[in-house]
């Protein structure tokens, strides 16, 4: 039996009621959305591991904080059996056209 009380139980996405562990891992992030919107880069960060342990929860909270800083960013996963360049330069391409006026005029 599944003891639900556990804030490590694995459940594909869904946001537990604590994201332990990660409170350095999330600033992190923070500071890398506050500098980009300030106009400073950040580097590039690759966030991995096995299945189950939060990465995707992770990924939900920064967006959720990018979001309130009215920051635009694209979510975009790559399977290990995908092209990661094709992957990435698709995402970048509709991401790029989502930014046109035009795209939203005939929308």
């Amino acid at each position: 039996m599944i003891d639900f009380r556990n804030p490590y139980t694995p459940g594909a996405g869904v946001m537990p009621t604590y994201l332990a562990g990660r409170d350095d891992v999330l600033d992190n992030a923070k500071k890398s959305i506050l500098s980009i919107a300030s106009g400073y880069q950040a580097q590039p960060v690759v966030y991995y591991g096995l299945r189950g342990v939060g990465k995707t929860v992770l990924l939900n909270a920064i967006e959720d904080f990018a979001d309130e800083q009215n920051f635009l960013y694209k979510h975009i996963e790559v399977k290990e059996t995908s092209n990661f360049v094709q992957a990435i330069s698709i995402a970048c391409s509709v991401f790029a056209k989502s930014l046109s006026v035009n795209y939203h005029r005939l929308k």
